[in-house]
């Protein structure tokens, strides 16, 4: 888990990463790093992925809203809170979807409430599906499962990195599980993450890592409705 803390005051960054440490549990492989400048944070995640984000808005080479909007297109799963003295920013970073907006000292009671959030914000996100092939059990994080192919009792967990895991079992058993976290049956073979579409074609699915996924004459209007239910506000049903 990878913790930053973003503000051009290094002093407010110290605050920042003593009230982190005093609500982090040692359980957690955690890693805290202070940015005093938003280029500096851009620079370190060309090749890091962000986890959670504690940001100032008033940046000196940036405003943080802005910045928030580039690293969210990048890494749609970044938690953020912003950290700032200035409320009337409030409305403004709505956009960009934080999980709260602290003043700036924050108060060490709100800041442990706000943290625990995060906390919980992060397991839902990377929770994992346990996937067996004969002795071998992977536990993938759902958010990086591209798409599931099945056929013949076959599985294959296709993730968005390119790589791919085998298992024994039926697509449908499959979907009942993985659509309440955002799935869709685009095929009787074929059930897709929807937050990893990027467009719809005649009869198939382009995905954002190239791949190309099947969809059927019979599911392709429900599969519609279902991915436009889900970009807009996460209300998705298929029965």
């Amino acid at each position: 888990m990878r913790i930053m803390v973003c503000d051009d005051d290094s002093a407010h960054c110290d605050i920042i990463e003593r009230l982190i440490y005093a609500n982090l549990d040692e359980a957690f492989e955690s890693d805290v790093l202070k940015f005093y400048s938003a280029g500096d944070l851009v620079e370190f995640c060309k090749n890091n992925v962000p986890d959670i984000l504690f940001l100032d808005i008033e940046l000196g080479d940036m405003n943080g809203i802005n910045l928030a909007k580039n690293l969210k297109e990048k890494f749609p799963n970044i938690i953020i809170v912003y950290v700032s003295s200035h409320p009337k920013y409030v409305f403004a970073c709505f956009e960009t979807e934080p999980l709260n907006f602290l003043k700036k000292p924050p108060d060490k009671d709100e800041f442990a409430k706000t943290f625990s959030r995060v906390i919980k914000k992060y397991l839902q996100i990377h929770k994992t599906f346990p996937v067996k092939w004969h002795n071998e059990l992977n536990n993938l994080e759902i958010k990086d499962i591209c798409y599931v192919e099945g056929y013949n009792r076959h599985l294959q967990f296709h993730l968005y990195n390119g790589d791919s895991y085998k298992a024994v079992g039926r697509i449908d058993e499959i979907y009942k599980e993985l659509r309440l976290y955002g799935f869709v049956k685009t095929h009787q073979g074929f059930i897709v993450n929807m937050q990893h579409i990027k467009s719809f074609g005649e009869n198939e699915i382009y995905m954002k890592n190239g791949d190309t996924v099947l969809m059927s004459v019979r599911r392709r209007l429900k599969a519609k409705e279902i991915y436009a239910g889900y970009i807009n506000g996460g209300i998705f049903y298929d029965y």
